[in-house]
């Protein structure tokens, strides 16, 4: 758009160039992914909660943001001090302090109790319920991959033909994921076998290699 600045953050290696993020300032605005601890809530109000989240501030609004926590709807009030998260969303226009974020969706990374150093049992594993999965690939087995979520334990996210793998506009293969690299994979709960989770991956998302 006219009158408007756009900052690429990229990734070059020796297979190409891949896109990390895109900003834009001004007219119009561009897609942006932040995952990291919420380190303070700034405000809460019944019109929209703003958060510090890895260094960058976080709109939330009731009817605009989604809150999830695995496949559990949740509220604002439940992005709290601490909590790891990983946003979608949209910049807003700058402000004095900086440019904000609209989230459009915020995935509450792990259950927490009133201990920090203790977690929640994982939620039940069902089949054929929509399943979130997101954290490092812990191993690498024929067609599937095991990703360990935090305070959920380990997922088999069995891939596919059919199954999207990418990281911004660069398409992988199974056999190019690497055990290390941390991915969000979306998918159909298969049920539980040998005390894990098993994912049918529909799409999953490359978020560093």
């Amino acid at each position: 758009m006219p009158n408007q600045e756009i900052t690429l953050t990229v990734q070059v290696s020796g297979s190409g160039v891949v896109l990390l993020e895109e900003k834009r300032d001004g007219i119009g605005h561009g897609d942006i992914e932040i995952e990291g601890n919420v380190t303070q809530v700034v405000s809460l109000t019944a019109a929209e909660g703003r958060f510090l989240i890895d260094g960058r501030t976080v709109v939330a609004r009731p009817g605009e943001t989604a809150v999830r926590e695995g496949n559990r709807s949740r509220n604002i009030e439940d992005v709290t001090e601490g909590r790891h998260v990983h946003v979608k969303g949209v910049w807003l226009a700058p402000e004095a302090s900086g440019q904000p974020v609209l989230a459009h969706e915020i995935l509450l990374q792990g259950d927490q109790t009133d201990d920090p150093g203790t977690q929640r049992p994982s939620t039940r594993c069902v089949s054929g319920d929509n399943v979130q999965v997101e954290g490092k690939i812990s191993a690498k087995s024929g067609g599937s991959i095991t990703v360990d979520q935090q305070g959920k334990g380990p997922f088999v996210c069995k891939v596919s033909g059919s199954t999207h793998i990418r990281k911004g506009n660069t398409s992988f293969t199974i056999a190019q994921l690497q055990v290390g690299w941390r991915v969000h994979v979306s998918g159909q709960g298969l049920g539980e076998s040998g005390g894990m989770c098993q994912v049918s991956a529909d799409q999953i998302m490359v978020q560093q290699n």
